[in-house]
C-alpha cells in the first residue's frame, strides 16, 4: 500500500454494510423495489387514464347530462375519501406490499363495472368502489415508495408521481384513439383490467417490507394526525386547492375571460398539465440540489409569482406562459409533502402519507366550487388571484417539511452506508428481513 494516497483507501464501515448478499439470492426472482414501486404508479395512473378517455362514452351510454354526471363523480370522490380513511389500519396489520397489490387488483376487477352498469344507481356503486381501489392503492404505493426511497438513500417521490401522470397521459390517449375506433368501453376495460393486473401482481414481488409497526400503531382506528402535522396538512390542503383550482377554471378563464375559443381554452389545461408532469420529473434533481425546505418554498413562490404573471395579462400567449409556470412550482409540491409526512419521526410513515392524501384530496374537491362562489361574487381573475395568496402563504410554512432525523441519506454522504434499492447491495440483515415477509405473505 505504500505509494498510496489517503483518499484510495475505501471509507472503514461497519461489517455488516459492507457485505453483499449474492446475486442469485439478492434478486429473489422478483424486480427490484425502484422498478417494483415505478410500476404500480405508472400501473395506477394508467387505470385512471383508462377511465377519463371513455368518460363520454361510458357517461353517453347512460343517458346522463352534465350536471347528472357532476352529482355521479361524487361517488368516486366519496370512495377515494372512505379508503385513506380505513387503508391505514390495513397496511398496519397488512403491509403496504400486500394492500397495493390487494388494492391494485381490485381496481382492475372493478373498472369493467363502469362500463357494464345498465342504469345510474349501479353506475355510482361502480364509481364509488373504484374511487375506493383507486384511493387505497395510491396511499400504499406511496407509503411503500417513502420506504423505498429510504433504502436508495436518495430522492425519487417526484419520479414516482411523474410515472403516474404520464400513465394518465398515456391511459387516455390510448381511450380516445379506441373510441376512434369504435371498440367499445366494456372490451377495453376488461383487456385493460386482466393486462395490468397481470402486472401489478408481477410488479407487487418486488416490494420491500414496511418498516416494523408496534402494536398500538396496530390497534388504532381511525385516528387524527398528531399536532406537528398540522402544518404538512395545511399544505396538502393548499396544494391540492390549488391544483384543482386550475384544473377547473384555467381553460374556463382562458375562454370566459380572454374571449378565446373553447379549443384555445383547453389548451391552458394542457400547458398547465405539460409543465407539471416536467416539473415531476426534475423534482427530484432539485430536492438533492436545493433540499425539501427550499424546493418547497421555490415551488410555492414560483406557484404565485406564474398566477400573478398569467392573470395580469391581456394576451392569451401570456395566460399559457403564466399558468406553465404555475404548473412547474406546483408539480413540486405534493410529492415533497408525502415523503415529509411518511417520514415524520412522530407518526407512522402509512399514516402520515393517509392524512395528506386526505387533506390534498380535501382541498382538491373543495377548492374550484369555492372558487366558483368567489367568482360569481367578485371576478374569476379576482377568485384565481386568491390562489396566488395561498401560494405565497404556503412559502411561510415550508420549514414544516424539514425532518432531519428521517430525511434521506444522499449517496454522497452515506460513504458506503446507505443499502441501494434495487441494487442487490442491501445489508444481510435487511435483505433476510425482506426474504422472510415476503415468505410470510405468500
Amino acid at each position: 500500500m505504500i505509494g498510496l494516497g489517503a483518499e484510495a483507501l475505501p471509507p472503514v464501515v461497519p461489517l455488516e454494510r459492507t457485505v453483499h448478499v449474492p446475486r442469485t439470492i439478492a434478486r429473489i426472482g422478483s424486480p427490484g423495489p425502484r422498478l417494483a414501486v415505478s410500476s404500480l404508479f405508472l400501473i395506477t395512473g394508467l387505470l385512471a387514464g383508462t377511465w377519463i378517455g371513455r368518460i363520454p362514452a361510458v357517461t353517453s351510454r347512460l343517458g346522463l347530462d352534465a350536471g347528472q354526471i357532476g352529482s355521479l363523480l361524487l361517488f368516486f370522490s366519496v370512495g377515494s375519501l372512505v379508503s385513506f380513511q380505513v387503508i391505514g389500519r390495513l397496511i398496519a396489520r397488512y403491509g403496504s406490499p400486500w394492500c397495493a397489490r390487494a388494492a391494485g387488483l381490485l381496481t382492475c376487477a372493478a373498472l369493467p363495472l363502469l362500463a357494464l352498469a345498465p342504469e345510474r344507481v349501479s353506475f355510482g356503486m361502480a364509481l364509488w368502489t373504484v374511487g375506493f381501489a383507486i384511493g387505497a392503492t395510491s396511499v400504499a404505493m406511496n407509503a411503500q415508495a417513502v420506504t423505498v426511497q429510504r433504502l436508495a438513500a436518495r430522492p425519487i417521490m417526484h419520479s414516482l408521481h411523474g410515472l403516474f401522470t404520464l400513465g394518465m397521459l398515456v391511459g387516455s390517449l390510448i381511450g380516445g384513439a379506441l373510441a376512434s375506433l369504435e371498440i367499445g368501453p366494456v372490451a377495453h376495460f376488461a383487456a385493460s383490467g386482466a393486462i395490468v393486473a397481470i402486472w401489478t401482481a408481477a410488479a407487487a414481488t418486488g416490494l420491500v417490507a414496511d418498516e416494523s409497526t408496534g402494536d398500538e400503531e396496530k390497534s388504532k382506528g381511525l385516528a387524527f394526525p398528531p399536532r406537528a402535522l398540522w402544518p404538512i396538512g395545511a399544505l396538502a390542503f393548499c396544494a391540492g386547492l390549488g391544483e384543482g383550482s386550475m384544473y377547473d377554471w384555467s381553460a374556463l378563464y382562458v375562454h370566459g375571460e380572454l374571449g378565446a375559443s373553447e379549443g384555445t381554452g383547453a389548451l391552458a389545461f394542457a400547458a398547465f398539465s405539460g409543465a407539471m408532469l416536467t416539473g415531476r420529473f426534475a423534482g427530484d434533481r432539485m430536492i438533492t440540489r436545493l433540499g425539501p425546505v427550499t424546493t418547497m418554498r421555490g415551488g410555492s413562490l414560483v406557484a404565485a409569482v406564474g398566477l400573478i404573471g398569467g392573470l395580469a395579462t391581456t394576451t392569451v400567449v401570456g395566460a399559457f406562459l403564466g399558468f406553465a409556470v404555475v404548473g412547474l412550482g406546483l408539480s413540486m409540491l405534493m410529492p415533497l409533502l408525502y415523503s415529509a409526512a411518511g417520514s415524520h419521526p412522530e407518526v407512522a410513515s402509512f399514516r402520515g402519507v393517509a392524512a395528506v392524501a386526505t387533506m390534498g384530496f380535501t382541498g382538491l374537491l373543495a377548492g374550484p366550487p369555492v372558487l366558483g362562489t368567489l367568482a360569481d361574487a367578485t371576478s374569476l381573475r379576482a377568485a384565481l388571484g386568491s390562489v396566488a395568496v395561498i401560494c405565497a402563504i404556503m412559502a411561510t410554512l415550508a420549514s414544516a417539511v424539514r425532518s432531519p432525523s428521517h430525511e434521506p441519506i444522499h449517496a454522497g454522504q452515506a460513504n458506503g452506508q446507505a443499502d441501494r434499492a434495487g441494487s442487490g447491495t442491501f445489508s444481510p440483515a435487511r435483505r433476510l428481513e425482506m426474504v422472510n415477509a415476503r415468505k410470510r405473505r405468500g
